[in-house]
C-alpha cells in the first residue's frame, strides 16, 4: 500500500454541503455509438455475474455472510434457490424500491414496491449475528461478517462518521500517488484538488455504482493488499463461473479512469463510457485519476486530449 497523504495537505479536508441529498439514480453515457453498441450488451452481463459470486462466494466458505438487496417478490424464488446451495436467508430490513445506485436505504411508504435487505449465510446462527449487528448498528461487526478486510472496515467506520459516504477521494489519500496536481480555485480549468493514483483493478470500486467490481466493500485504498488477497478468491470464483466474462471484468477494471466529485454529483469517466451518479456533497471540486498495470484500452476507446481517452502520442505508437 502507498504512503498516505492524509494530514500532510488540506487535500484530506473536504469539505461537504449541509442538506445536499440527491435521490438514487445512475445513467450511462457512451463515448461513441461503436463503443454502446459493443458495450451496452455486455455490462449487464458483467454485473449479473458478480451479484452471483456475492452468494457463491458463501457458499464456497470464502466469507460467513452476503447482503443481498432484492425485490420482494422475489425473495420466495430465490430463497428456494439459495436453499439449494445449502444457504440460509434471513430478510432483516424492508426498504424502498429505487433504480441506479443509492449510497442509503430509505423506508417504503404505503402503496409502493418495495425491497428486501437479505442476509444470506451458511448457518442460522451467522445470520443472527449479522442482524443483531446490524440492529445495534455495529459497523465493524457486520463488515467482518460480510468478510471485509480489517484495514477497510476501519476505513469505512471512520469515513462514515464524517459523512463521507462515498470515500473515493479519501481512498485515494491513502493510496500510491502518482501525481498530485497544483490546486487552483478555477472551476473551469481544473479541479480544486486533483490526483493521480496506482491502483490494482481488484481494488477499483469506481466502476461499483454499475455493478462492475471484484471486492464487495469500499477499499481504503486502490491498492489496498488485504483487498487484493480477498478479492482474487472471488476472481478465481469468476473464472470457474464464466471465464470469458472474468477477462472482460479484470479488463474493465483495469481501463484508466476518473472518478469527478462536485456538489453531490459524480461522473465517472472511462475510455468507453461514463457513469453520473449521486455521491458526496462536496463544496469544492475533486478528481481522482486511476491508472493500473497492465492497462486496458477497448477498441472502442474514444480519442481526446487527456485523460483517460487514446490520445495522438498514443495513437502513433
Amino acid at each position: 500500500m502507498g504512503t498516505s497523504l492524509t494530514g500532510t495537505t488540506r487535500m484530506d479536508d473536504m469539505k461537504l454541503i449541509p442538506g445536499l441529498d440527491l435521490p438514487p439514480s445512475c445513467r450511462t453515457t457512451w463515448v461513441s455509438e461503436e463503443a454502446r453498441k459493443v458495450w451496452a450488451p455486455v455490462l449487464p452481463k458483467v454485473s449479473a455475474m458478480v451479484s452471483e459470486l456475492e452468494v457463491l462466494s458463501v457458499a464456497k466458505g470464502h466469507r460467513p455472510c452476503a447482503w443481498q438487496t432484492i425485490a420482494e417478490d422475489q425473495f420466495p424464488r430465490l430463497a428456494a434457490a439459495w436453499a439449494e446451495m445449502d444457504l440460509v436467508s434471513l430478510p432483516i430490513l424492508r426498504v424502498r424500491s429505487f433504480t441506479g445506485f443509492a449510497h442509503r436505504h430509505e423506508t417504503p411508504r404505503a402503496g409502493e414496491r418495495t425491497n428486501v435487505c437479505v442476509i444470506v449465510a451458511r448457518t442460522l446462527k451467522d445470520a443472527l449475528r449479522f442482524k443483531a449487528a446490524n440492529v445495534s448498528g455495529d459497523n465493524d461487526a457486520q463488515g467482518e461478517l460480510l468478510g471485509f478486510p480489517k484495514c477497510c472496515r476501519t476505513f469505512f467506520c471512520d469515513t462514515w462518521a464524517k459523512g463521507y459516504y462515498d470515500p473515493i477521494w479519501q481512498a485515494a489519500l491513502n493510496s500510491t500517488l502518482i501525481h498530485i496536481y497544483e490546486p487552483t480555485a478555477n472551476y473551469e480549468a481544473r479541479a480544486s484538488y486533483q490526483l493521480r493514483v496506482q491502483g490494482h483493478p481488484f481494488a477499483n470500486s469506481i466502476l461499483r455504482y454499475a455493478g462492475i467490481r471484484v471486492g464487495f466493500h469500499l477499499p481504503c485504498a486502490f491498492d489496498c493488499r488485504e483487498t487484493i488477497r480477498v478479492a482474487s478468491e472471488r476472481m478465481d470464483l469468476a473464472k470457474v463461473t464464466d471465464p470469458a466474462l472474468a477477462d472482460i471484468l479484470k479488463g474493465l477494471l483495469s481501463m484508466p479512469m476518473s472518478w469527478d466529485v462536485y456538489h453531490g454529483v459524480a461522473v465517472v469517466r472511462t475510455p468507453i463510457f461514463y457513469l453520473i451518479v449521486p455521491s458526496v456533497p462536496a463544496e469544492e471540486r475533486h478528481v481522482v485519476e486511476v491508472v493500473s498495470a497492465p492497462e486496458f484500452m477497448p477498441k472502442e476507446s474514444a480519442r481526446g486530449t487527456g485523460f483517460p481517452f487514446i490520445t495522438e502520442r498514443q495513437s502513433d505508437a
